[in-house]
């Protein structure tokens, strides 16, 4: 979920939109498993606060036209990420542990993998849609169109004995392993509605568009 605020203003055949947003997300389980069948972590129990800015351009006067087509481009990253270290499946989702296997070879120990989640350092997306008033200076927007996350990751193995002491031997796996960063390509859909309020002329929307979207 997104709320975002800021300014618009009509320009030549359009109005151009600059908004400052904020971006809740959160895992949600699903039958908790995963894509591969690993278990999901409880839903909102993986959790960041986001900050970006969005640009939209508006086609068509608001004076005339109830339907207008728009552009978006829009990009946010974490101000707020306390997930460092958690465990992350092949499908990179949050899952409480990690995966364990018996040792090869018929070996009595058990060997153990996993992802660990590092960071998600931007999110952007690229939007085309419409923007339909329902009532002077109430909106409501749909929009599609393609989305961008980059996440970094660690790799880790490790055997049951690594692991008797604690959490210990563990930290110091992982701060040699190496960092790797994974670009997701999305199909990115927005819904959403937004109310004017501030300084617009009478009969106008106003220049300070508030916004809540999913």
């Amino acid at each position: 979920m997104s709320l975002c605020a800021g300014w618009s203003k009509d320009v030549q055949k359009g109005t151009l939109s600059i908004e400052g947003i904020y971006c809740f997300n959160a895992n949600y389980g699903n039958e908790n498993h995963d894509f591969f069948g690993f278990d999901q972590s409880p839903s909102f129990s993986f959790k960041t606060h986001n900050f970006g800015i969005a640009v939209k351009y508006t086609f068509l006067n608001s004076d005339k036209y109830r339907f207008r087509p728009f552009a978006e481009l829009m990009g946010y990253a974490p101000i707020i990420d306390k997930n460092k270290h958690r465990f992350f499946s092949e499908s990179f989702f949050a899952t409480p542990a990690p995966v364990e296997t018996l040792g090869s070879y018929g070996s009595p120990t058990y060997e153990f993998y996993s992802n660990f989640y590092e960071s998600t350092p931007f999110v952007g997306s690229a939007l085309l849609g419409c923007d339909f008033r329902i009532v002077q200076h109430l909106h409501a927007t749909v929009g599609i169109g393609y989305g961008i996350r980059v996440m970094k990751t660690k790799y880790i193995e490790w055997h049951e004995w690594e692991d008797e002491v604690g959490t210990t031997d563990l930290e110091k796996l992982l701060k040699t392993a190496p960092v790797t960063t994974h670009i997701f390509h999305l199909l990115d859909v927005q819904v959403g509605i937004y109310y004017g309020i501030g300084f617009g002329k009478k009969g106008k929307d106003p220049s300070a568009p508030l916004r809540v979207k999913n």
